[in-house]
């Protein structure tokens, strides 16, 4: 059964009947005490957070999605919390929480995002029921675009698994051309674009924002003079990671 057939049930489950396995909260370093402070506020000023997502896995309750949620409904004295619940065994369990981190929620860092993929290489995801390696496009969809379809090409070579990505079709190039790397390093550099788009608007009106704009500008000005880009070094660390920047 993949994720998107297991069949969603909404209930108030009593917080205190809900696991939490450290191995379905993928995240590095956990939870953020931060993240689940803003979400506290939103509580407090009257808005609704989501349902978390709970598995009925041999009678017990682990949560799968929703680990900074159900944190802000403890801090706020909650007995009792929303959730959407449905059957599964532990490997169900164990995908559908590795999948819920790359949808939504607080943005996930680059060491987040090789957590996952890991994750996803050791639980054998990266391979279809029958045993062929998915292509790069897939794998990438199926992980809600955190890493690109050409940054999961290159880690599959390293994989030593180049001979089986993309078999060349008998009336196909041996190679992609030029055109066709181009394109997909375009779509790279948009998908970097808009993450970086919404990490901004998710920071509000702060130094820290003024100082990424400022490097920023810095890149874009030795770019088109044609210099590395040098004053990538001088963004944040936290943004740094998020953006997948060395």
């Amino acid at each position: 059964m993949t994720p998107a057939a297991l069949k969603w049930t909404k209930r108030v489950l009593s917080i205190a009947k809900i696991e939490e396995r450290r191995d379905f909260q993928l995240r590095v370093n956990g939870t953020s005490p931060q993240h689940v402070t803003r979400l506290l506020r939103e509580m407090q000023a009257g808005q609704k957070l989501p349902a978390v997502k709970v598995a009925l896995v041999d009678g017990g309750h682990f949560l799968v999605d929703g680990f900074h949620r159900l944190e802000a409904h403890k801090r706020n004295q909650e007995q009792h919390i929303e959730a959407l619940v449905a059957h599964m065994d532990l490997k169900q369990a164990l995908q559908e929480a590795r999948l819920a981190n790359t949808g939504h929620g607080k943005p996930l860092s680059r060491a987040d995002r090789n957590a996952i993929w890991e994750a996803h290489v050791a639980a054998g995801d990266h391979r279809g029921p029958d045993g062929t390696l998915k292509t790069p496009r897939v794998l990438s969809a199926e992980l809600h675009n955190i890493l690109s379809h050409e940054t999961i090409r290159q880690r599959l070579k390293k994989m030593g698994l180049e001979d089986e990505l993309e078999p060349v079709k008998a009336w196909g190039p041996a190679e992609p051309d030029a055109a066709a790397l181009a394109e997909e390093r375009r779509e790279e550099a948009d998908d970097l674009v808009l993450r970086l788009g919404s990490l901004l608007a998710a920071m509000g009106d702060g130094e820290d924002r003024r100082e990424v704009l400022e490097a920023l500008r810095g890149v874009v000005g030795a770019i088109e003079a044609g210099e590395v880009p040098a004053a990538l070094t001088d963004l944040p660390a936290t943004y740094a990671a998020q953006l997948g920047i060395e």
